[in-house]
Order: structure tokens, then C-alpha cells, then sequence
């Protein structure tokens, strides 16, 4: 590259001094502006400039990249495995995709492999999994299939499960799962009759509101006949990309009071079954606007959406 300025001769040789002292750096610049054909005047003053503007930044980026890339960790989850394993490698993953989650910092990665992830069906929970630790812009979460393997979340087994997978986290990438809702676990009539027990103590709580601000509206909540696929709330920067996503009571993938969301390469089906909600395959609403920017925030691409 032809180098016509001070600058682009300073840059082109890299920055390689032997230490990063004041006295070395610019000991080291002061001579290399010298071999440059600059008087050593000319290449004292350089070099000095070079120290005050060079030496913090170069100080900031060792910074990052020990503190940043080093720190990362892989995790895998098996359906096989064991949640009393380390998780740190594909010969001792843990069961549950929720263990790794909840151990993740920004720059963390969890594969998931081959298997049925799902919750105890006796217990009341909000999702299967929760991913609820952001990451950043510079080292976002990754929650995806390991290459090669076809992992399933389900709600199948659990009619008090509100949500397959939850998102309340910001600069999340989740890729590569097939994700099951309960819509084949609920007949017509099942869904009718909780349908009209809801819109009555809906309708009756709204009456109640009205009259006094003490009485606050009770939503229908019934997560059998309501509950989403994949959810994203309270979150930015957030990507869900090749997913195959079906029979879902509600939503197959929905994102509310949040910014900057990615839908890519999804193929969504059999949704919106029983929910009493308006919603859809791919719906968004209540979306935040996160900061001043006026662009795209909102990505839907490369996705097919089918409800019943």
C-alpha cells in the first residue's frame, strides 16, 4: 500500500515497540521516524505526539482482547448428559440447557445437542429455558444446535408451561433448535370452555377496574391455550436465526417492549391455535425505540410463516 503522509508510514510499520512505557515507546518511534528520512528534530516531536495519542489505546485494546476473548466459554448440554458434569466438553455436557444458561457471560457460547429438553411437567414454569444474562455488543451470547445435531425444545410435556424459550436478555443470538408448543395437547372443547371462563373473569375485572383503580384487570393466563414458542421481552440486540418452530397455542416467535431484533431464516407453522390473544407466526408489538436512532431496527428475512 503506497503511504503518502507522517500517519501512513506510522501505521504501515504497526505498532511493535519492545514495551509499553512512555520511555521505550517513544524511544522506539523516535528512532523508527529517523529510518523514515524525518530530522531528529522532526522525529522527537512525532514520537512524543505518538505517546500521548498511540499508548492509552494500545493499552485499552490489550485490555479487550485478554479480557475479553480470553474469558469466553464454551458449554454443551446433552440429553444424556448430567447437569453434575463440568458441561465444558461434549464428553461431559450437562442435561439441562437451562444449567448452561444460567452460567453464561458476555462471549459464552452453549451448544446444544441431539435430544428433547423439556421441564417437569408438575411444576408451574415460565419457560423451558430462560435466557435472562445479557451479553454485549462486542461479545454477544450464543445459544445454538451444535453443527450437526437437531436438539427440541417442548412444552409438550408440560400444560403449565407458559413459554418454550424466554428472552429478557439483550445482545443474544439463538440458532439451530426446533421448537414445539402444545397446540396438539388441547382439544376444541378444552380450549372453549377455559376461552369463556377467562373472557367472563376478564370481562368482570374490567367492570371492577372502571369503578376503582384498586381492582387491577386480570389477564386470561391459562399457558396451555396461550403459551408462545420463542418469546423476547424487555430486550435489543437480539438474534433468532434457522429455527423450525410449530404448534404453538399462541405465537410462534413474538417480541414485545423491545429494540434492534433479527428474525432470520426461520421456518414457523401450526400457530395461534386456542389463544384468546391476536396473535400470529411472527408478531411484534409495544416495541421500544432504545436509543436516537432513526433506522431499521426491526429484521424479519429469509423466513417462512404459516399458522393453522
Amino acid at each position: 500500500m503506497k503511504t503518502n503522509t507522517l500517519a501512513d508510514k506510522v501505521w504501515s510499520e504497526g505498532l511493535k515497540p519492545a514495551r509499553t512505557s512512555e520511555e521505550s515507546f517513544g524511544a522506539f518511534w523516535q528512532h523508527k521516524l529517523s529510518t523514515l528520512g524525518h530530522s531528529r528534530a522532526t522525529a522527537a516531536k512525532a514520537a512524543t505526539a505518538l505517546v500521548k495519542i498511540l499508548l492509552p489505546s494500545i493499552a485499552v485494546a490489550v485490555f479487550l482482547i485478554t479480557s475479553g476473548s480470553a474469558s469466553a466459554t464454551t458449554y454443551y448440554v446433552s440429553s444424556s448428559g448430567s447437569d453434575i458434569n463440568s458441561g465444558l466438553t461434549q464428553s461431559a455436557p450437562f442435561r439441562q440447557i437451562q444449567t448452561a444458561v444460567n452460567l453464561t457471560k458476555p462471549g459464552d457460547t452453549v451448544y446444544v445437542m441431539t435430544g428433547v429438553y423439556t421441564s417437569p411437567p408438575a411444576l408451574w414454569h415460565n419457560a423451558v429455558v430462560t435466557i435472562s444474562t445479557s451479553g454485549t455488543a462486542a461479545n454477544p451470547i450464543t445459544i445454538e444446535a451444535l453443527p450437526g445435531q437437531h436438539p427440541i425444545i417442548s412444552t409438550y410435556a408440560n400444560p403449565k408451561v407458559w413459554d418454550a424459550v424466554m428472552i429478557t436478555a439483550s445482545y443474544i443470538n439463538f440458532e439451530g433448535f426446533e421448537v414445539v408448543g402444545n397446540a396438539q395437547n388441547v382439544t376444541l372443547a378444552q380450549a372453549t370452555a377455559t376461552a369463556l371462563a377467562e373472557d367472563s373473569i376478564w370481562a368482570a375485572s374490567v367492570v371492577a377496574h372502571a369503578a376503582t383503580a384498586l381492582v387491577a384487570v386480570v389477564y386470561p393466563a391459562d399457558a396451555l391455550t396461550n403459551g408462545n414458542c420463542i418469546a423476547v421481552q424487555n430486550a435489543i440486540h437480539v438474534v433468532i436465526k434457522k429455527n423450525l418452530v410449530h404448534d404453538c397455542s399462541a405465537s410462534g416467535i413474538a417480541a414485545q417492549m423491545s429494540d434492534y431484533i433479527m428474525i432470520e431464516s426461520n421456518v414457523v407453522f401450526n400457530t395461534s391455535w386456542w389463544t384468546v390473544y391476536d396473535t400470529s407466526g411472527i408478531n411484534v408489538h409495544e416495541m421500544l425505540n432504545s436509543d436516537a436512532q432513526t433506522g431499521y431496527k426491526l429484521h424479519y428475512e429469509q423466513y417462512l410463516a404459516r399458522q393453522r
